[in-house]
């Protein structure tokens, strides 16, 4: 599959913003940053760029320490073909974070 490379005045772009409290990482999303922090626009679709067919958003969030992600996504069909762990699982609906460290990082 072969998805089109959208130019740059296409692209969406979403600002992380600093935690201002300690974020646990525990599949809650009650702390005071979480719930003021700007989620993004809905996302689209990445073979015709139109909105996506289920609301999915994100938010980022960051301290020294580390980054935080956190993607919403409404589908009201949870389920995979994909079981296997790092199965192909960007051939169905899916979300994933691709992320680089420089070079100081490694």
């Amino acid at each position: 599959m072969t998805f089109p490379t959208w130019p740059p005045e296409q692209r969406a772009h979403y600002t992380a913003y600093r935690a201002a409290e300690l974020i646990a990482i525990d599949g809650h999303l009650d702390e005071p940053s979480w719930l003021a922090a700007p989620r993004s626009p809905r996302f689209r679709d990445m073979t015709h760029g139109g909105p996506a067919v289920h609301d999915t958003r994100a938010a980022v969030l960051w301290d020294d320490a580390n980054l935080y992600i956190i993607y919403e996504c409404v589908d009201p069909y949870l389920d995979s073909e994909v079981v296997a762990h790092a199965g192909p699982v960007y051939a169905e609906d899916a979300v994933e974070i691709f992320a680089t460290p420089t070079p100081d990082d490694v």
